[in-house]
């Protein structure tokens, strides 16, 4: 069994790299970066339906799965006619007169219609279209991995332009647009923008910055939630109604995730100087004030009652050994005869997170002999268990755990075994 140390014992790794490896068995090991890469199914944070991840109460603390779903939902990761993607792409327009053109567009799919619809921004265009609505049958979301490329392949593919506006005038299906400054919500209200409609490039506009976050607040500001990034760090800072201070998420040092409160004064101040990301991190770490550190690598540590996780199995034969049964285990076999050996183990750890202490059940046929180790102060047995027989059906064993410990790391417990013969 794998020897555990007390973890009071050890003294912390401040700056881990990623590189770190936990044992987990006799014989299994695992990299502590190539665990966080491929969990992300076990940690909960996948998109949903917009019905879970609705916009959630700021006054509210929020847990990192809510958070993280909140993110998901913003952005347009729920119910597949909503899914969107956002493109930025610069490349050389060749022949005379050459020139870098900048896009910047959004693209989104709309199941009911089976089309996929992509508005495009020519920053660079002095005369002509500079905004211009596109849309092909079919989803394409996916269909090129590079913006540059998705981007060519709606200028140059067979792409149907719905819609354009540019200096010189717009396009018949867009003359009656006109596109002032934008509707702000609030989180309570959202823009009804239909994308089948024509002339719709108001609500377009009202609709991606609610959904980007920008909602109308009591105070005026004016303001959601805002992303900085840098230097190898990302905070997330949003806005309470209810309070001067702004809750900050600041993700650091690979695993570590930060909370921070910051007063309105400084979100004013980033905003009134146009300070780039990099200022708006410094000074949330050196304004702010920290009110809690969570370390993704030490997320087994959370455990705040002894748990342990089923292990269900059939045996299709039976082991030499002894076979080590834990809490909550399901044991069958449709082996007629032959001697099953049972032991429990000397101490559990809760590295498994799983469920609470329940009962093993054992289930052999009547023919079958089970015998259990002697196992001194650990393993009780009522009378008559190692000498029970039964003439037909199958005989169930039950093993009931008690903890002795209130401990989460190292948990000794008594076992009492019970055996009942079904016909």
């Amino acid at each position: 069994m794998s020897k555990f140390v007390d973890i009071n014992s050890l003294t912390e790794k401040v700056n881990p790299d990623g590189n770190e490896q936990i044992q987990v068995s006799d014989t299994q090991k695992f990299v502590w970066k190539n665990a966080l890469m491929n969990s992300g199914g076990f940690i909960g944070a996948i998109p949903s339906y917009a019905t879970q991840y609705a916009i959630g109460n700021t006054t509210d603390r929020q847990t990192i799965i809510s958070m993280l779903g909140q993110l998901f939902y913003n952005s347009g990761y729920h119910e597949s006619n909503n899914c969107f993607r956002q493109l930025i792409a610069s490349y050389v327009i060749g022949g005379t007169g050459s020139q870098v053109q900048c896009y910047y567009g959004v693209t989104w799919y709309n199941s009911y219609y089976g089309r996929t619809y992509t508005m495009l921004v020519n920053m660079e265009r002095a005369n002509g279209e500079y905004i211009t609505l596109y849309q092909k049958q079919g989803r394409h979301i996916e269909s090129n991995p590079t913006d540059a490329a998705y981007v060519n392949d709606v200028l140059t593919g067979d792409w149907l332009k719905v819609a354009g506006i540019g200096t010189g005038g717009s396009e018949p299906a867009a003359e009656k647009v006109l596109v002032e400054a934008p509707t702000l919500f609030d989180e309570d209200t959202s823009s009804t923008w239909d994308p089948t409609a024509a002339n719709n490039l108001q609500e377009l506009v009202n609709g991606l910055l609610y959904r980007i976050g920008v909602r109308i607040t009591s105070d005026g500001l004016n303001l959601g939630f805002r992303v900085a990034q840098a230097n190898g760090k990302i905070a997330i800072i949003a806005n309470d109604q209810s309070s001067s201070d702004y809750s900050v998420f600041l993700f650091s040092g690979g695993s570590v995730i930060h909370t921070y409160l910051i007063d309105q004064s400084y979100v004013m101040e980033w905003i009134g100087n146009y300070s780039s990301d990099s200022d708006i991190i410094a000074s949330i770490e050196s304004d702010g004030s920290e009110t809690g550190r969570l370390d993704l690598a030490g997320i087994s540590n959370f455990a705040t009652k002894p748990y342990v996780k089923p292990d269900d199995g059939v045996l299709t034969m039976f082991p030499s050994g002894y076979r080590t049964v834990i809490p909550g285990e399901n044991l069958t076999t449709n082996l007629t005869s032959g001697t099953l050996k049972i032991k429990v183990p000397d101490l559990l750890t809760a590295s498994v997170t799983a469920g609470p202490f329940r009962d093993a059940v054992i289930d052999v046929p009547y023919r079958v002999t089970v015998q259990f180790a002697d196992q001194v102060e650990i393993l009780y047995k009522a009378d008559g268990v190692d000498n029970f027989t039964a003439t037909s059906g199958r005989k169930v064993y039950t093993i009931h755990f008690v903890p002795t410990t209130s401990s989460t790391t190292n948990i000794t417990f008594r076992a009492f075994v019970n055996v009942t013969n079904y016909k």
